[in-house]
């Protein structure tokens, strides 16, 4: 039986088609690859090829986009010259050149991706590696680097590649609509035409002198103030920011980048930011955004062992927002917060009622969709759906208008945005999938237990 997969970006799409291996065990899963298709819409370009073509280009990718979180790149040296797909970035023009060479070494093509064509690759092979049902056996094929290509420590600001978010983080952007609203910019009531004075009268207008911050700041708040050292909750707190910036971000220009580092509380508090590069060192609509932040110099002169604090770098990238941790994730895992306590019978119960909840409000408010729309839920013990996540571009494109919002609590998990943006109560993670005609599929993420 031929099956196919299909995982869809917006610049991106990946097929991957093949057949079941026969043993009966596993019910329509890909389990022996024989095609592999990668298309890119803004270039039109097409890549295909088997087993050892999907191979090269998971690692190529896996180990690029890595490579742009840490700063450390695999050296020529010490590539494969037997790959067929190598990925280098262009720094003068911020976009990423892929090298892709046939078997037998007689066909080459090279495509140049921009941002959002590489993160929609990266976001791709993520949802593979993810699923379950295609090639299950599947090992992700990375090296680690050597200690002596390690480089010296250097500012991000000198880092002409802005990082990617990270791996599965387009779906952390939805957690927008479940925050607390940020407070709108503070805007002159006229346009400036001169863009210095513009500038200067939103920065004053948004944050304080005292929140601008030098290197020495930051090497001060890493002594005295504790660092968040787990993915989990940098990533709940990527998003929060991404949520907050994002909506505050009302003007945007086109082609224009402006880049920031900045140091954000656990609680969603800013604590400074410093502008990074050289080109054009502050810009009034991004300045505006950062002042929705939650900032109180009293708060951010305040250092003890109870506060704990992530470093972001921040991009206003044209018309893209781009967050990533300022030292990159410690891993690239999908995020998981399902804290596997509820079991058994009580964990089926769970499952029950919150499909109940969600059929009978989707019931009331019937939505018309072309293609299914998966979700992930945070749900606590009792019921209460804290948290609600995008798994897929459509899905977050529809979210605002399904009902799941009306069923947010996240107070019921702790989460209070000047208090904390990371849960602090036991959640489930929970799988909704919403399909065209109504029907409403749920599932523990973890599977039953």
């Amino acid at each position: 039986m031929n099956i196919r997969r299909q995982y869809s970006l917006p610049s991106c799409t990946l097929i991957l088609e093949g057949f079941d291996d026969g043993s009966g065990k596993l019910i329509e899963t890909l389990t022996i690859l024989s095609n592999v298709e990668c298309r890119f819409t803004t270039s039109q370009k097409m890549l295909s090829g088997g087993k050892i073509f999907f191979d090269h280009l998971v690692r190529a990718v896996s180990e690029y986009a890595q490579g742009l979180l840490s700063g450390l790149h695999h050296p020529t040296e010490v590539l494969n010259p037997d790959d067929q797909v190598r990925l280098e970035p262009i720094t003068t023009k911020q976009t990423h050149r892929l090298h892709w060479r046939s078997p037998d070494g007689n066909g080459e093509e090279t495509i140049e991706l921009n941002t959002a064509e590489l993160f929609d690759l990266t976001e791709a092979i993520d949802q593979f590696l993810a699923d379950g049902l295609t090639l299950p056996d599947f090992v992700l094929p990375l090296t680690p680097l050597s200690r002596r290509h390690c480089v010296p420590e250097e500012s991000f600001a000198d880092r002409a590649v802005p990082p990617l978010i990270g791996v599965s983080s387009l779906a952390l952007t939805a957690f927008a609509l479940f925050f607390v609203p940020v407070p709108e910019a503070v805007r002159n009531g006229s346009d400036q035409a001169d863009f210095g004075t513009e500038t200067e009268q939103l920065a004053e207008a948004s944050l304080p002198e005292t929140a601008q911050w030098t290197e020495e700041n930051f090497v001060a708040l890493e002594e005295s103030v504790a660092s968040v050292d787990t993915d989990s909750t940098l990533r709940f707190m990527q998003a929060y920011l991404y949520s907050s910036l994002d909506e505050a971000w009302t003007e945007r220009r086109s082609g224009n980048t402006v880049s920031y580092r900045l140091a954000l509380t656990t609680a969603g508090q800013l604590l400074g930011f410093q502008p990074l590069g050289t080109a054009e060192p502050s810009d009034g609509a991004s300045l505006a955004a950062l002042g929705a932040l939650d900032y109180e110099p009293e708060i951010a002169a305040i250092a003890t062992e109870q506060t704990a604090a992530a470093q972001f770098r921040v991009d206003f990238a044209g018309n893209v927002l781009e967050i990533s941790p300022w030292e990159g994730f410690g891993s690239s895992g999908d995020l998981n917060f399902d804290a596997g306590e509820v079991t058994g019978a009580a964990l089926r119960q769970l499952i029950q009622s919150v499909k109940d909840t969600v059929a009978a409000e989707f019931d009331a408010n019937p939505l018309e969709i072309s293609q299914a729309l998966p979700y992930t839920l945070g749900v606590t013990d009792t019921g209460a759906i804290a948290l609600v996540i995008a798994d897929n571009d459509a899905a977050r494109a529809a979210l605002a208008q399904t009902p799941l919002l009306d069923l947010l609590e996240p107070a019921a998990a702790g989460i209070i945005p000047g208090e904390t943006v990371v849960p602090t109560v036991p959640l489930t993670q929970v799988t909704v999938v919403v399909q065209p005609g109504g029907v409403i599929e749920v599932s523990p993420w973890a599977g039953y237990r």
